[in-house]
C-alpha cells in the first residue's frame, strides 16, 4: 500500500485523500502553537511587543547612515570603517526595544 499524505493522493481505497489531509494538519497544528507564544508544558511566553517610535527611528537612522558610509563612500567621521559595528547596535537596540517595556 503506498501513500502520498503531501499531495493527498492515495492507491489504497481505504484512507480517503481528504482524511490523509487532515490528519497532516492535525500533526502539525500543536508544533505551530509552541511558536505564537502560548505557554505549554512549563514553557512561558516572552511577552515581547512593538518597540517605541524613538527607538524604531534611531534604529533605522543608523543603519542608514551605515549604508550611505559603506557603499556610497560618504565619510562620517564616527562611523567610516565600523559600519559592521553600527548595524549591529541598530540591531541590539531594535531588539532591546522588542523585549524591554519603556524602550
Amino acid at each position: 500500500m503506498v501513500i502520498c499524505l503531501g499531495m493527498g493522493y492515495s492507491k489504497s481505497s481505504s484512507i480517503d485523500s481528504r482524511k490523509a489531509g487532515s490528519v497532516i494538519k492535525a500533526k502539525h497544528a500543536h508544533t505551530a502553537d509552541s511558536f505564537v507564544g502560548t505557554q505549554q508544558e512549563g514553557r512561558s511566553d516572552m511577552g515581547l511587543k512593538a518597540p517605541g517610535i524613538i527607538t524604531f527611528m534611531l534604529s533605522v537612522i543608523l543603519v542608514v547612515v551605515a549604508i550611505v558610509g559603506k557603499f556610497f563612500g560618504a565619510t562620517i567621521p564616527v562611523i567610516s570603517g565600523h559600519e559592521f559595528y553600527v548595524l549591529l547596535l541598530a540591531h541590539a537596540l531594535l531588539v532591546l526595544g522588542c523585549m524591554m517595556r519603556g524602550l
